[in-house]
């Protein structure tokens, strides 16, 4: 590419300088904006000495290479600006501890995000003499009295680990949003009726601009106001569509929601779905806050070695996870005033009565592999025996009177650190792609529409068909991303469920064998993709009538699944898919020789009855459609992140048996 000479659309020079000088690309982009509901709008009015007309963000830089083929650069603007930017959001921390934690808005000036001095003082109080402070990262600023005269407000104090006197006001001030706050394509592309403007809210875009706020302003109310709900309610009448909190964010997305608005879940959701309120959207929500928090400290402390690195991760996990008085600290005041001021903007708050000490709710063990998962440390298999020691195994116990902070780790515990690296999820772009051209038959060369359409389920149509659309879409999967690629893997053995739908069972069969072929190809794995491809074979051996040999699958299964997800033991943690699989091993046992409903049953079969009568307390069982739930594991929907060999997870000897 070269800036002067290839480009044909958008703008290189922040909109001074605007191109539309390519009629083919033109009307690519104006495919593609039909096909995401993005409307044509005007760029550049009152910048550029000639704006124009395009379709996607003014921003955007359209390439005809010198190679002769199109490029598109920058797209991180494609969707409109969620639009509520004008606002500052503050904590007040009175001086009085029994006090709970409150959010305001305030008015927000241009030049720094902050907010207007009269707004402080409105909250302060008049005749306090205030003065502010700057902080690098969670926390920008806050705002306290100067007057030595007044007390020591010791939860701010805490907080900031600085001396605060008086009411202070605590502020997560952010600038810029517009860059980056942005709505889902899902939920915009699905508000088929209006067509809204990517460049909402931008200066270059100041063109209709009323016009574009309200369109854009709408959408973001029927968000908060419709579609949270309604994906809320659905959520507690269908518990187990949810597999575990690494389910979340795919299922969130797919509704057209944010990950911000996890606050606004949490509000909806009733007490009585504990394991819905706590387990998965609290643990969501403390992921994303300890994640920044340990980010942020890495970021401002002056880390000069690796040994120094490793010293601060485990300081932290210890802060989190130890006992003492900078532990209940961190848990009874960060902890509260971090969440209202990452979620309080979009509809979280503290009611009368809140437990919010998610440390006694989800289990110390708990928060722990979940930290391990969301920063990429790992740590020695002994450490987690350490915390479950030093925490009496997540008993509540009361806050510490000790001034001291007892942490369970050290930095021998420290294996390695990995860096994450956040990749745009190439599957859940291409594969809806892929489905809707095979469900439409279209060619692949021809327009491609996103669809949320669930095509790869495709449970209410006949199996030829079936049988069809998936060998078309095979071939797309193999040109798009690849013949030795899990996602193929995936997509051949679903092509074997239909044929043992069909009753050609031994093709069936022969597809499995190529599917595992490819995973064992595969440098790695999702444990969703290898779990969900055995848990198919066991399903097409009952259709064949060969029960043992699914009974030992199922069997396999359900030791290997405790590798994959929380202790099935614990039964707030417990996935939907370990409750299908008890049944079916019960069901299977039942017709074999052992008779289930004898006096004489085993001690597994004992254990495995009292496992499925805890796991109804969770999830209605008969309401799980295991079809249903494997097709979703094989259609890359609520994946855990966690990734696998397949000689890690099946030896030698399971393989032969197969």
């Amino acid at each position: 590419l070269n800036d002067r000479k290839t480009i044909c659309y958008g703008s290189a020079d922040a909109c001074r300088t605007i191109h539309d000088s390519n009629s083919e690309l033109t009307e690519i982009c104006r495919k593609v904006a039909k096909a995401v509901n993005l409307k044509r709008h005007m760029v550049g009015k009152g910048i550029s000495e000639e704006p124009k007309y395009l379709y996607l963000p003014g921003d955007v830089e359209g390439h005809r290479g010198l190679d002769g083929r199109y490029y598109m650069v920058d797209l991180q603007r494609l969707f409109p600006a969620e639009g509520q930017f004008k606002i500052a959001w503050g904590v007040v921390i009175s001086m009085d501890v029994s006090k709970p934690l409150n959010l305001y808005k305030l008015k927000k000036n241009r030049e720094d995000g902050l907010p207007e001095n009269q707004e402080v003082s409105d909250l302060l109080g008049e005749d306090v003499d205030w003065s502010s402070m700057r902080f690098p990262e969670v926390i920008v600023s806050s705002y306290s009295s100067n007057d030595e005269k007044t007390p020591v407000n010791t939860r701010a104090t805490s907080l900031l680990s600085k001396t605060t006197r008086g009411k202070t006001l605590i502020i997560a001030g952010e600038k810029r949003q517009t860059l980056y706050c942005h709505l889902r394509g899902e939920l915009v592309k699905d508000n088929k009726t209006k067509p809204v403007s990517s460049d909402v809210f931008m200066r270059f875009g100041a063109h209709d601009r009323e016009k574009h706020e309200k369109e854009v302003s709408d959408l973001t109310q029927k968000l908060r106001d419709t579609v949270i709900p309604d994906f809320t309610d659905w959520l507690v009448k269908h518990p187990s569509s949810i597999i575990s909190a690494f389910h979340l964010p795919a299922l969130m997305h797919r509704h057209g929601i944010n990950m911000r608005y996890l606050g606004r879940l949490y509000m909806l959701v009733p007490d009585r779905s504990t394991r819905l309120k706590y387990n998965i959207i609290g643990f969501q929500m403390l992921a994303r806050v300890i994640k920044g928090l340990l980010q942020a400290k890495l970021r401002t402390e002056n880390v000069e070695s690796k040994e120094k690195c490793k010293e601060l991760i485990v300081d932290f996990f210890n802060l989190v996870l130890g006992k003492g008085k900078d532990t209940d600290n961190f848990w009874n005041i960060t902890m509260p005033v971090q969440l209202l001021l990452k979620y309080g903007p979009f509809g979280f708050r503290f009611e009368p009565g809140d437990n919010m000490n998610f440390r006694f709710i989800l289990g110390h063990v708990s928060l722990f592999d979940m930290m391990q998962q969301y920063t990429g440390l790992k740590f020695h298999e002994d450490a987690a025996e350490k915390i479950a020691k030093l925490q009496g195994d997540g008993v509540n116990v009361p806050c510490s009177t000790d001034d001291t902070t007892t942490g369970p780790l050290s930095v021998k515990d420290l294996l390695s650190i990995d860096v994450l690296v956040k990749r745009i999820d190439v599957r859940s772009r291409v594969l809806p792609f892929i489905e809707e051209v095979v469900a439409s038959g279209e060619d692949k060369d021809k327009e491609m529409v996103y669809s949320e359409s669930n095509r790869s389920d495709m449970l209410n149509i006949s199996n030829e068909k079936r049988i069809s659309m998936l060998e078309n879409h095979l071939e797309l999967v193999k040109e798009c991303i690849g013949e030795n690629s899990e996602e193929c893997a995936a997509c051949v053995f679903k092509l074997a469920d239909a044929y043992s739908v069909a009753g050609e069972h031994q093709k069936a069969l022969g597809l499995t064998i190529q599917s595992f072929g490819i995973l064992k190809i595969c440098n790695e794995v999702h444990g969703e993709i290898l779990y969900g491809c055995v848990y198919l074979l066991g399903l097409i051996l009952e259709r064949q009538d060969n029960s043992e040999a699914a009974l030992e699958v199922y069997k396999l299964l359900l030791d290997k699944l405790q590798s994959l997800y929380d202790s099935l033991h614990d039964v707030n943690s417990a996935s939907p898919f370990s409750t299908v699989l008890i049944r079916n091993i019960l069901k299977l046992s039942q017709s074999s020789d052992h008779d289930a409903s004898s006096d004489d049953d085993s001690e597994d079969i004992k254990a495995l009855k009292e496992r499925k009568v805890a796991l109804q307390g969770v999830f209605c069982d008969n309401n799980i459609n295991e079809h249903r739930l494997v097709l979703d594991f094989l259609s890359f929907r609520g994946l855990s992140g966690q990734k696998y060999t397949f000689s890690s997870v099946f030896d030698e000897e399971f393989l032969a048996q197969l």
